[in-house]
């Protein structure tokens, strides 16, 4: 089997196209106001000790463009993937509503220096998460004998994460009001670790195991190839978030050390899957999630710097953000939102669209250039301390956020035109649309 995922009769396992249209729509969008933040406030932006623009930025990425754009892409790769009928539509709406609309009322409160903003924005994405956290959970349990040993193991795991992350989201908030925290700098580190490394980190490495092999069209690594990098991993989160909150630098150091060989592991097996590929061409995309190959075991490395001192731990936070998360999610988005669209009109148009037709390859291989340029000056300013190289890095990476959203337009406008001048699927004559063999 070349491609890992079973896509006979996927069309009819897709959600409501409103729901990842929206999902990913607000992850694009956060994505420009991410870069713009630091175009804008460059001095402010590198300034993370408290609520104000660096806060605020870091959750424009984090809730705006990462868990928004995780939760669109897994609420229907999980169902096509497992083979079950996708989430009802009232479920997308909701979650949107909850994780949107309290993401942007947490950036707005941080923005303002408003704590009831803070707490009631960090209460509704809360409620959101853990609703996202309860379907994955739902998700996972039907599918337990789909046969991913190596994506649906790392998916439980990220959904524990992620409940750890609201909690300590919610402590947060408060401790802003309250002063309950005793340390609240560590608590905010775990708290990054968990959503970086336990809730992104994990998703990021199960659905590689798929996507990989699916977009290079190669041979999926052999059953449970990835399992000795995911109890590593798994036990390297739950390590560094203790010791970051328990103040034993010790046990964080040690769950470092293990994510950094797991991180080693889990690039060996993509890099195997990758050489092992039938498609020899494979675009901008994997500029991208190539380069994310090499950052994720960076940002570890970076991290045992910032806890050795060596190291200003605002480098570790760009180089696991922007750097490893934002890169790959980037480089398989680009080959995600066409996929979709194609399927959507495999089930809704008399005749299906092709992945590669609502492609318009230019602004991709210009944002494989300019995005690449923005962490590395992003990198350089936070080694440096200079609000200049910030800015430059905002201007370069507002310019590669344009170019996604240009991908993104182009990919729902095609797809549009193309239902407009094939038509409708016929309908047959109980009332139901055809279904594509």
């Amino acid at each position: 089997m070349m491609v890992a995922v079973p896509l006979a009769g996927a069309e009819q396992r897709l959600l409501h196209p409103s729901v990842p249209v929206a999902f990913f729509g607000l992850a694009a969008l956060a994505h420009l106001g991410f870069w713009l933040l630091l175009a804008l406030l460059p001095e402010r932006v590198a300034v993370i000790g408290g609520p104000g623009p660096g806060l605020a930025a870091v959750h424009m990425l984090t809730v705006g463009v990462l868990a928004a754009a995780a939760v669109g892409a897994v609420l229907q790769i999980l169902p096509v993937t497992t083979m079950q009928t996708a989430p009802p539509l009232w479920v997308g709406w909701a979650l949107l509503v909850l994780i949107g609309g309290g993401g942007t009322l947490l950036v707005a409160a941080f923005l303002t220096i408003s704590v009831a903003g803070m707490i009631a924005g960090a209460l509704a994405l809360g409620v959101g998460l853990l609703l996202f956290a309860g379907l994955l959970g739902r998700l996972l349990w039907k599918a337990r004998a789909a046969g991913l040993p190596d994506t649906l193991p790392a998916v439980a795991g990220a959904a524990v994460a992620l409940a750890g992350v609201v909690a300590l989201a919610v402590l947060l908030a408060a401790d802003y009001r309250l002063a309950w925290l005793p340390d609240h700098g560590a608590v905010a580190a775990a708290h990054l670790v968990l959503a970086g490394y336990g809730f992104m980190g994990l998703l990021v490495v199960g659905f590689s195991h798929i996507l990989v092999p699916m977009l290079a069209v190669a041979e999926p690594p052999a059953p449970r190839a990835g399992r000795t990098a995911l109890v590593l991993a798994l036990c390297a989160v739950a390590a560094a978030a203790a010791g970051l909150m328990g103040g034993s630098v010790f046990l964080t150091a040690l769950g470092a050390v293990a994510g950094l060989v797991a991180s080693v592991l889990h690039v060996d097996t993509m890099v195997r899957a990758h050489a092992r590929r039938m498609r020899k061409r494979l675009g901008p995309s994997f500029v991208l999630i190539r380069a994310s190959w090499l950052l994720l075991p960076l940002s570890i490395a970076a991290g045992l710097g910032a806890l050795a001192g060596i190291v200003p731990p605002l480098v570790f936070g760009v180089l696991l953000l922007p750097g490893w998360l934002l890169t790959i999610l980037l480089g398989m988005l680009q080959r995600i939102l066409p996929f979709l669209a194609s399927m959507n009109t495999v089930r809704r148009c008399a005749r299906p669209a092709s992945a590669t037709a609502l492609v318009w390859a230019a602004p991709l291989k210009v944002l494989a250039v300019l995005h690449p340029a923005a962490v590395a000056l992003l990198t350089l300013a936070a080694a440096l301390d200079a609000p200049l190289l910030t800015r430059a890095a905002g201007v370069v990476g507002v310019a590669g956020a344009i170019a996604f959203l240009i991908h993104a337009l182009t990919v729902g406008v095609r797809a549009l035109r193309h239902r407009r001048r094939v038509g409708p699927k016929p309908v047959r004559p109980g009332g139901t649309a055809a279904t594509a063999a």
